[in-house]
Formats: C-alpha cells, structure tokens, sequence
C-alpha cells in the first residue's frame, strides 16, 4: 500500500514538473490538438495522462482521448524539432496504448522532415502558427514533403489572379518603354554629333568642346518618362501581392513579419519585423536560398537564377529603367552579332579555296557543284569511249 501511495505521488509529482517545463511553442502545439480533437467529436481527454508499460516503466502522453460513437482512441505526441526521438516515442506509445491510434504534432515548417517519420504514426498533424491543423494520413510522405510549397502556391495563385489586370497593363507599358528606349539608344548619339557639327559651322577655327556639348532632351524623352512613372505605379501595387506571399513565407519560417511603412516622398516602403520575442528561434533568422527554393519552388534554384543574377549585378539606386535599357542593349549585342556572323557566312560561302579539317575537307557550296557538274561531263565521256572501245 505505502508502494502504492509513492507511485501515485511520483505520478503527479512527475506531471506537474513536466507540464510546468514545457516551452510555449509545445504547449501551443498541445493545445492546437486538442482543439482539433474537439472539432471531431472528443469529449473525455486528458493532458500529460501516465500510463504504464509492461516492464513498470511511466509514459506520459501529451493528450489522451478516449474513443466511442466510431472514434478510435487516440494517443497524441508533440514535437518541436524532428530527429531519432520521433519513432522511439511512436514506438513506445504502440507498446503501451495496443489499439490505440497514435498522432504525431509537428510545427509546419518542419513538414518536409516530418515526412521521414510519416509511418510512425497513424496521423501526421502539422500546426500553423494561427493554430490551423492540417491532417496527413501516416503513409502520406508526399503531401508532407509538398505540403509547404503546396500552400505557398495556392496563396501565389490567388495573388496572381488579383493583378491579372494590372500585369496586363505593365507588360504593354514596359514592352512601349523597350520601344523608345531603344529609339533613345539610336538617336541621342547622332544627335549628340549633329550638334558638334553645327558647332563646327558656327565657331570655325575657334572649336571649344565645351561650347559644341549641348544639354538637350531627345525625341522620346517625355514618353520614356512618363511609361517610367507608370511602371512605378504598377510596381507599387503589384509589389503588394508579392509581399504578402514572402510574409507567408517569413510567418512559417521565422518570427519575423512584414510591415508597410512610408517611406520619402511618400513612396512605400516595406520594413521586417520581428512579431515575437518571446521564443528564440533555433534555425536561422531567415533560410538560406537553398532551402527556400528546394522546399517552395517546383523547379528550385533553377527557376530563379537569372533573376538572381540580374539583382546582383546592380547597385540599390538603380531603378526600373536600367532593366530595361539593360534588355535593350542586350538585344542590340545579339542582332549585331547575328548581322555579322551572316556576313562572315557569306564571305566565306563565296570562297572558292577548300578548309581543311583534319581527315575532312570542306569547299563552298558553288564551287562543289562546278566540280560534281565536270565529274559528270567527265564519267559521260568515258561511256562513250567504253561504247567504242
């Protein structure tokens, strides 16, 4: 009786000191299922109930429910980082609870390593950071592994709807913009000589530099800049969407949030945050880009390369503008390389004299038919001489 009396005070003592140690990232897991456990119809359940193993040993579980009406009891563990402990705990609870469906709790940013102890358990839930279960069946290591990028995606999209109109209008903008860019490329150099010319005519012998460089604004100057100011419009307004995704991402991942302030001249201007202070984060304040991509983009790193590379080569004070003139120049470089390299084809095709290559020899088209056209005329007279011979 008096081993009795010490186990039951062992019991309690036991589940008080370890309630009271809990983090709150762990209590707000256990909470979150047993709200979850409520919304499907669980009326009896207890927090951190013992009960013993075969061999004498205590286990605690974080929620117990006990089933009826077609609800399976069910056993709930908790965990705010994944490694070996994770099937050790699901096996432990098999062993004591036979019967028993057991669920594993995870944060959702652990989702993609959750899905390596998938089939530990009967249900794999991940918790967001409202409080919003979402339910996995243990043998689903795919939804796991996908269920981040997965709910990235149908924010992006949603986004994507929302400035349909708006992309519409700064494709058309942006593809005029290239267009008088490009008639700003052709003409502010010749107009620049023009001037030098003019110069010349009017000064004579007595040519300064200074007085022949002339301030001018060019043909296209006032539509360059007012599709410049449109596009920063529509950048304002689509940059919203944008950011409303990387705050998802940031809510998942860190403790960090995005804010919308105003910014000089009354432009926006987005500043990170930090939302709580209360838990010291254990990764990293913000992933490195090889996780990002892996874990939200379909086709990772690849998918956002030349972007990355575009953004790395400017400095902060450049602006929309210098994208574009950046294509602009880009396109020129590749049509006046396509305009030379046809020519060189064509000298070269015009040739008369053989390239040799090795075991190979090549010759220009024409000259290769002049020399099959005598071949011919050559094979021709050697019948004829056969015939008579």
């Amino acid at each position: 009786m008096k081993k009795i009396r010490q186990k039951s005070e062992s019991i309690q003592n036991n589940r008080k000191s370890n309630v009271r140690s809990y983090s709150k990232e762990l209590e707000f897991l256990r909470s979150s299922a047993v709200a979850e456990l409520r919304l499907r119809g669980y009326e009896h359940m207890a927090i951190e109930k013992p009960i013993e193993r075969q061999d004498g040993r205590l286990v605690y579980v974080k929620v117990h429910a006990e089933g009826g009406d077609g609800l399976p009891s069910v056993a709930v563990e908790c965990f705010t980082e994944v490694s070996g402990s994770v099937s050790r705990r699901a096996g432990e609870l098999r062993e004591a609870l036979p019967g028993h469906s057991i669920i594993l709790v995870f944060p959702e940013k652990l989702a993609p390593k959750a899905a390596n102890y998938a089939d530990c358990g009967d249900e794999v839930w991940l918790v967001s950071s409202d409080g919003e279960v979402k339910c996995y069946a243990g043998d689903d290591v795919e939804g796991l592994k996908t269920h981040l990028r997965n709910k990235l995606l149908r924010r992006a999209l949603q986004a994507r709807v929302e400035i349909k109109e708006l992309m519409r209008e700064y494709e058309r903008v942006r593809e005029n913009l290239k267009t008088f860019s490009k008639g700003v490329l052709y003409t502010q150099k010749p107009l620049r000589d023009l001037f030098v010319v003019a110069a010349k005519l009017v000064l004579g012998d007595k040519l300064y530099p200074e007085l022949a460089d002339i301030p001018f604004l060019g043909p296209y100057h006032d539509k360059v800049i007012s599709d410049v100011k449109r596009l920063r419009e529509l950048r304002e307004k689509i940059s919203e969407k944008i950011v409303e995704v990387a705050d998802e991402i940031l809510k998942i991942e860190t403790e960090f949030r995005v804010k919308r302030c105003e910014g000089s001249e009354g432009k926006p201007v987005y500043r990170v945050e930090q939302a709580r202070w209360d838990i010291s984060p254990k990764r990293p304040f913000v992933p490195s880009l090889e996780y990002l991509a892996k874990t939200y983009l379909t086709g990772g790193l690849d998918d956002i390369k030349r972007c990355l590379e575009l953004q790395d080569s400017r400095q902060p004070a450049d602006g929309i503008h210098s994208y574009i003139m950046d294509e602009v120049i880009e396109e020129i470089r590749r049509r006046t390389e396509k305009s030379k390299s046809a020519k060189r084809e064509k000298r070269q095709a015009d040739k008369p004299t053989a390239n040799i290559q090795g075991e190979y020899i090549t010759v220009p088209r024409k000259t290769l038919e002049k020399m099959l056209e005598k071949i011919v005329k050559i094979e021709e007279s050697l019948d004829e001489l056969r015939e008579v011979l």
